[in-house]
């Protein structure tokens, strides 16, 4: 307004005309930004991202100086919590380490037990090749959830040998298999409703869970039954348990 009060029409101090333009300029780091937003129902965003990178490649080519394209959003944060989480991850596996160390009181059962994570791997991949699931961030965190429980159930069949060993009403090698025999129902019924309760994200695709449920599904399945194999085999070797009757009689 005027000293006086009075106000003045904006038509004397601005032309101004009407055009169909964005209502708000959005901008990242101080740049005018064009956000397009998708979303597969069948896919993940990681899952997209190799289908048409290299289509999103040759239209930047196309664009004028200063302008490109790049990723945001899922695709962004999945890359930034896949970095701290394998940042994270030494930290992790020095503690379970010393909890293991701390609970059996010897440095040979924890090797056992570190020994059996790698037949995690046969299930977990045959998964992803039966499934056809690509390899992704979900992927990795299902990795990370069947080690946990392998490495329980490794945890639970030792636990029980050492119980039936410090009984001492027989043999170190009876009470070896009489701990596996023990241990053998309970582990299998967790492995199999565990199992049963990941069948529905494997049966109708679910987009985000696909991957992670086949590769828990399938590598629990195949790396309980080498657990409960190979455990007490490798306990035997590593304490030199033998069936004595048998030697015995050779």
């Amino acid at each position: 307004p005027q000293p006086g009060g009075a106000p003045v029409p904006l038509f004397q101090v601005a032309d101004f005309s009407l055009a169909n333009r964005y209502a708000r300029i959005a901008r990242e780091n101080l740049m005018p930004t064009v956000s397009v937003e998708a979303r597969n129902t069948r896919m993940t965003a990681e899952d997209m991202v190799p289908l048409i990178d290299a289509d999103l490649r040759e239209m930047e080519k196309t664009l004028p100086p200063g302008h490109f394209i790049e990723y945001d959003g899922v695709v962004e944060q999945s890359g930034d919590a896949q970095a701290a989480l394998q940042a994270n991850v030494p930290l992790c596996i020095a503690l379970i380490v010393i909890l293991l160390v701390a609970k059996f009181n010897s440095f040979s059962r924890p090797a056992i037990i570190g020994l059996t994570l790698p037949l995690m791997l046969i299930g977990a991949v045959t998964g992803l090749y039966v499934m056809q699931a690509n390899f992704g961030f979900m992927v990795m965190l299902g990795l990370y959830a069947l080690a946990g429980i392998i490495v329980n159930n490794a945890i639970v069949l030792i636990d029980r040998v050492e119980i039936e060993r410090a009984a001492g009403d027989r043999s170190d090698f009876e009470a070896l298999v009489s701990a596996s025999v023990r241990r053998l129902r309970p582990i299998l019924m967790t492995t199999v409703t565990t199992i049963l309760g990941l069948l529905p994200l494997i049966v109708f695709k679910d987009a985000l869970f696909y991957g992670m449920a086949s590769v828990i599904a399938f590598g629990l399945g195949v790396g309980t039954l080498l657990t409960l194999g190979v455990v007490p085999v490798l306990y035997s070797l590593f304490f030199r348990i033998t069936d004595e009757r048998r030697a015995a009689q050779a």
